[in-house]
């Protein structure tokens, strides 16, 4: 995990912890996600796997910040990892 985000977008990452799992709609295939702490800021994306990539607050999940976030919904594993984070449910559609 340290390595890919150092790859796609350049932000050195410390400690990594094991999230959780989801079966992927391919045959065969599993999502891992993890938490890591990251050592540094700056976002350098690569370009190729990564074109967009930014920082955003607990306030810019909440809603409070007009960032235009749009969450993903469901039972995703990418939802379940920022509604940790964040410490209560996303809400969709901001």
């Amino acid at each position: 995990m340290r390595r890919e985000v150092m790859e796609e977008t350049g932000v050195l990452v410390g400690e990594v912890a094991y999230f959780g799992n989801q079966p992927r709609p391919l045959p065969s295939s599993l999502m891992l996600g993890f938490t890591g702490r990251a050592l540094s800021e700056e976002i350098d994306v690569d370009g190729t796997e990564v074109v967009e990539a930014r920082w955003f607050s607990r306030a810019d999940l909440r809603g409070e910040t007009g960032a235009g976030i749009v969450v993903p919904g469901g039972v995703s594993i990418s939802s379940s990892l920022m509604e940790a984070w964040l410490g209560s449910p996303l809400v969709a559609g901001w």
